[in-house]
């Protein structure tokens, strides 16, 4: 992650900054541009229905349930974070 929304559903259930997605209600997420879509694809897809994340946060793997919301401004859903792989130089909004 590269930035937790204050007071968003990911700041809500303790995501932080740091974290990083490894998978999504038990399907792995790559770090490269494919996981990232597949992440996002995911998490879309449970508007209201909690999500699984499993995270590796200072080298330690953690699981987190998170909500998706709708995002007024785009209509779809959202935990309130934003990233990018490596490979990627554009933020991802989830």
């Amino acid at each position: 992650m590269r930035l937790v929304e204050k007071d968003c559903p990911a700041a809500r259930a303790g995501i932080q900054p740091e974290d990083l997605i490894l998978a999504v209600n038990g399907q792995n997420v790559s770090g490269d541009e494919k996981g990232l879509n597949g992440a996002v694809s995911l998490i879309s897809q449970s508007a209201g229905e909690p999500v699984e994340l499993r995270l590796r946060r200072k080298g330690e793997e953690i699981t987190k349930m998170v909500t998706p919301r709708i995002n007024p401004d785009t209509g779809r859903s959202s935990i309130g974070t934003s990233f990018t792989p490596p490979s990627l130089s554009s933020l991802a909004l989830l």
